[in-house]
């Protein structure tokens, strides 16, 4: 800002030593003909910038579902075409948001397309991203900003029998409904519920409970990556049961989840998921868990295991499931959103270790990862054995790939590295 005042401050300077000598119509005249010249210019740019814009995005083919007819909807968005900011008003990038939906009061999203290797900007962090649909080529990522987003920060409060009625109407037909009605009528005895409010609306809901399982977490999965167990007390884990949150308030998750571990004097939240469930996008600020290597349920002859420390006294957690994973510095580095389009092919030892080392990575959140491989992810791969590193069938489902990253049942026919396309071969087609 400094730097911009004393540029502004020179080129004033330099304006007044020009004038001089001049009769005021002349300045007059001089000043109108440099504004209509600035804004000619401007207006060559701008012009310049969207035929571009078009060239890049390309033509635009409508493919509606089945049964939808576009002719009858309404127009329901406005559409960014350019986006310039100086990085001097960075910071401030937020105030440009409110203005632009007070131009169109009848719209409620704001629609906003970044070609995929993009550097983003920080008024992405307002956007929610698009997932593409299979086969899409569309040569830009597309992030959408409601309205509501932008009224405040939510207010987050333990839920009691008196929030019953609104809880019961945000979650409608959930399949987690009774566990929260459970909690609230004290059938659950150490699980507390969070309510988050936006201007008095429930926005979200969370199922918690401090964490009882640390230990198990640090022996099955690489939790000593990310924190050292010795350094926070049992009391400061915390159990995320369940978490649901309206889509259009995604952006606010960590914020929540931050309040809620504040809240219940808590610094790590772990979040175990179902194999093969995809991850909620709400969720991609949690950060995947590599689970260890699987030890040998099966002990040397020559070792007694009662006369070692090799007997087991954690025991695996049932499921078995993904293992999602936070702290107050995760937190407080929030991720990068990462649009570059990444083709794994194959569903080898290598290609899925790959995808594991991509969707772990803790300050990177890739939205547009595909593995193509003939039918999908292998569910039973061989035992392991000494000359060769493969998954277990347990790890297969650990690992969080398929909650992670697109996966495409088919075999690879064609590959246009020119074009940045990859032709696959469906299977049953």
């Amino acid at each position: 800002e400094k730097a911009t005042e004393r540029k502004r401050q020179e080129e004033e300077e330099e304006n007044e030593e020009e004038e001089e000598g001049k009769s005021p119509e002349q300045v007059e005249e001089e000043r109108k003909a440099k504004e209509e010249a600035d804004n000619a210019e401007r207006m060559k740019q701008i012009a310049e910038a969207e035929e571009y814009a078009v060239m890049e995005v390309g033509d635009f083919v409508e493919d509606p579902e089945p049964g939808v007819n576009l002719d009858l909807l309404e127009s329901n968005a406005f559409f960014v075409t350019l986006f310039c900011l100086d990085p001097v008003y960075d910071c401030q990038v937020d105030k440009l948001l409110q203005p632009a939906f007070d131009l169109f009061p009848d719209k409620e999203y704001l629609i906003m397309t970044v070609p995929h290797k993009a550097k983003k900007s920080s008024l992405m962090r307002h956007f929610i991203p698009v997932k593409e649909k299979l086969g899409g080529n569309f040569s830009h990522a597309l992030y959408l900003c409601h309205r509501a987003s932008l009224l405040g920060p939510m207010a987050i409060t333990p839920a009691t029998p008196d929030d019953r009625a609104e809880l019961l109407d945000f979650l409608e037909e959930d399949p987690e409904r009774d566990a929260y009605t459970d909690v609230l009528d004290g059938k659950a005895p150490g699980s507390t519920v969070y309510v988050a409010r936006v201007i008095g609306q429930v926005a979200a809901v969370a199922r918690v409970r401090r964490s009882s399982a640390p230990g198990t977490y640090s022996k099955f999965y690489e939790l000593d990556s990310f924190i050292d167990s010795g350094h926070y007390g049992g009391d400061e884990h915390l159990d995320v049961e369940n978490i649901l949150v309206n889509p259009i308030f995604t952006r606010s998750t960590p914020g929540m989840l931050k309040q809620i571990m504040c809240m219940s004097g808590t610094c790590c939240a772990y979040c175990l998921l179902h194999p093969l469930v995809p991850i909620p996008e709400y969720l991609d600020f949690l950060t995947i868990l590599r689970m260890r290597r699987l030890q040998d349920a099966r002990f040397p002859p020559d070792i007694d295991p009662a006369r070692t420390g090799l007997t087991t006294d954690l025991k695996m957690p049932p499921g078995p499931p993904a293992l999602l994973h936070t702290n107050f510095r995760l937190l407080m580095q929030p991720k990068k959103d990462v649009d570059t389009r990444i083709v794994v092919i194959g569903s080898s030892d290598a290609a899925l270790s790959l995808v594991e080392g991509l969707v772990s990575v803790p300050y990177l959140t890739f939205h547009r990862i595909t593995l193509v491989a003939p039918g999908g992810l292998p569910g039973r791969l061989p035992r392991f054995r000494h000359d060769r590193l493969n998954y277990f069938d347990k790890e297969l489902l650990w690992h969080g790939v398929a909650g992670k990253c697109g996966v495409v049942e088919g075999s690879l026919v064609g590959l246009d590295r020119q074009g940045s396309t990859v032709s696959v071969d469906l299977d049953g087609s």
